[in-house]
């Protein structure tokens, strides 16, 4: 009889660590985000656009848009970030420090305790730089 009430007690103690310890983050589900194109691109500035389109479990602790010269960029890129995320939608992300005449890609990222969520990959190339203009000061006026 002893035998039958420890092993009761041992199937109750595996079953309480089973359903009350364990992590939450064993039922936590990334978020989904999308790309959309770049606006207001300048020489040396640009807009990412994204849209969470699922929140994921639990929400995004992190969010914004990554970028590079190379094709794939993560948020070991550059990147942006607008914090915490509470709701599904569209965003968007100041992207700086860019080089004039390239090219860059870029990819909507939303970060959550399951993991980092990628959009699709969306291109762009930066305006050339300006010319520089100098006015000289006229010399050499003769009256005729």
């Amino acid at each position: 009889m002893k035998l039958k009430t420890t092993h009761s007690f041992t199937i109750l103690l595996s079953l309480f660590i089973f359903f009350l310890l364990i992590p939450y983050t064993a039922l936590a589900q990334t978020p989904a985000v999308t790309t959309q194109a770049v606006t207001g691109i300048t020489a040396v500035t640009a807009t990412g656009n994204g849209d969470i389109t699922d929140l994921g479990v639990p929400n995004p602790t992190a969010h914004g848009v990554c970028w590079s010269t190379g094709q794939n960029p993560t948020t070991g890129d550059n990147s942006s970030n607008e914090g915490a995320a509470d709701a599904t939608g569209a965003f968007t992300s100041n992207i700086t420090g860019l080089t004039p005449g390239t090219t860059y890609y870029v990819r909507a990222y939303a970060i959550n305790t399951a993991g980092t969520s990628y959009g699709n990959q969306v291109s762009f190339v930066t305006l050339p730089q300006a010319p520089t203009v100098t006015t000289q000061a006229v010399s050499g006026i003769t009256a005729t």
